[in-house]
């Protein structure tokens, strides 16, 4: 193993690429804290403070209280944002297997030497189990692609709207409640 095969070169581009995309996963998770924290410009002292929290877990928890309280009174996007959460938990797990890779050689089932990205076994099994192909790392990465796009459909202007005014009860008019009656602008009650 040399560096200069065309699957190693391909099995890095895809490792970057990935990491790269959670990199902005990770943008937008600290724009949703900065917007439900008060929305002042990017780099407020809100967006600092969630630079300050080494690990995505910290961030993670932190980011999840704030925006469970600011919709606990919204149950649609309440659940919109745990189905996202959910799945930032889980491909946190993925980027963090990625991150702790390293490429090795191996041979394959033909004999043939193969290179896969590998973690660390102190946290995953020895073995194929272990082994993260080109595939497997572009997959991933598509994975951590969807997530961003998703969190960033969640930031859609009626979200932001809301969630820079998490205290204050949603106007009815924009987005309908089935069965209710429409309302006047800021007459929604509580």
């Amino acid at each position: 193993m040399d560096g200069t095969s065309k699957e190693e070169t391909d099995l890095y581009v895809a490792f970057g690429r990935a990491l790269s995309t959670w990199a902005y996963v990770e943008w937008l998770h600290c724009e949703l804290f900065r917007i439900i924290a008060g929305g002042h410009a990017g780099n407020s002292p809100l967006a600092k403070a969630y630079w300050a929290i080494v690990s995505f877990d910290g961030k993670h928890r932190m980011v999840n209280a704030a925006l469970t309280e600011a919709l606990s009174k919204h149950p649609t996007y309440l659940n919109r944002w745990k189905g996202l959460n959910n799945r930032l938990h889980a491909l946190s797990k993925a980027r963090n297997r990625l991150a702790h890779a390293q490429m090795v050689g191996y041979p394959n089932e033909k004999g043939v030497e193969a290179v896969a990205m590998v973690t660390a076994v102190y946290s995953t099994p020895i073995g194929e189990g272990n082994r993260m192909s080109l595939a497997r790392v572009t997959e991933i990465e598509r994975s951590f692609d969807k997530l961003g796009t998703d969190l960033l459909a969640f930031q859609e202007t009626f979200v932001v709207e809301q969630l820079s005014k998490a205290g204050e009860p949603m106007p009815r008019f924009k987005y309908p409640v089935e069965g209710a009656p429409p309302q006047k602008p800021g007459s929604a009650t509580t």
